[in-house]
């Protein structure tokens, strides 16, 4: 539902040749601050902000997350505050161009290394 949209925006910006770097999110929390199936929109917040144990606190979910939840919140976070520090994104996560359609791929690999997929989905 949202990424059809989102895919639209991307190629007309990419047409323009604007500086973008996409991502598709594709980690089912072992928390689920509400049940979902899959990964659900907006899932990746409490990842980016590393604020997982506060998120499920403020919903009053009693689980504990795995600890390759906070190891990812960890590193999204990191990424994110690179890129709003220094305007660059790590190595490994390929700008998004009309021709190619590189994103990074999220999931709990990304702790370890950035792997991207060509379409986005």
């Amino acid at each position: 539902i949202y990424h059809c949209p989102n895919s639209h925006v991307l190629g007309s910006l990419a047409k323009a040749q604007a500086d973008l770097w996409s991502y598709s999110f594709k980690r089912h929390p072992s928390c689920p601050n509400f049940p979902a199936p899959g990964a659900y929109h907006m899932a990746e917040v409490m990842y980016v902000f590393d604020n997982l144990l506060d998120i499920l606190a403020a919903s009053n979910v009693s689980c504990t997350p795995a600890e390759d939840d906070l190891a990812l919140a960890s590193r999204l976070s990191s990424l994110w505050v690179e890129f709003a520090r220094d305007g660059t994104m790590e190595l490994g996560w390929p700008r998004f161009t009309q021709s190619d359609g590189m994103v990074l791929k999220i999931d709990l690999s990304t702790v370890e290394h950035l792997n991207a997929e060509a379409g986005y989905r």
